[in-house]
């Protein structure tokens, strides 16, 4: 993955459902991008560390209830960067058509 090839990458989120007198008119209100790019590989630095932080760190006890983090977990990940070479953005919001 970090050796440049071309990548598409995309995020979506889900906002709200929104629902109709038919489920015919049923959707959901969003917020998407998609990004094209190439991967690259970031280079262990003192840079990257904080980027290595796990999603526990974003709760002030999650570290607590899980187990440290193994040198085999951290040998088998690896951070990425993508330069965006070109975007596509999409929303919905709003209530139902009908």
């Amino acid at each position: 993955m970090g050796t440049g090839v071309p990548a598409c990458l995309t995020v979506t989120a889900i906002d709200g459902l929104v629902l109709a007198k038919s489920a015919f008119h049923h959707s959901a209100n969003y917020r998407s991008v998609v990004l094209l790019g190439a991967f690259r590989l970031v280079k262990e630095t003192s840079d990257s560390r904080p980027s290595r932080r796990s999603p526990t760190s974003w709760s002030p006890d999650a570290g607590a209830r899980c187990v440290s983090r193994a040198p085999r977990s951290s040998r088998a990940s690896a951070i990425v960067s993508m330069p965006i070479e070109e975007a596509s953005a999409k929303a919905r919001t709003g209530p139902a058509s009908r």
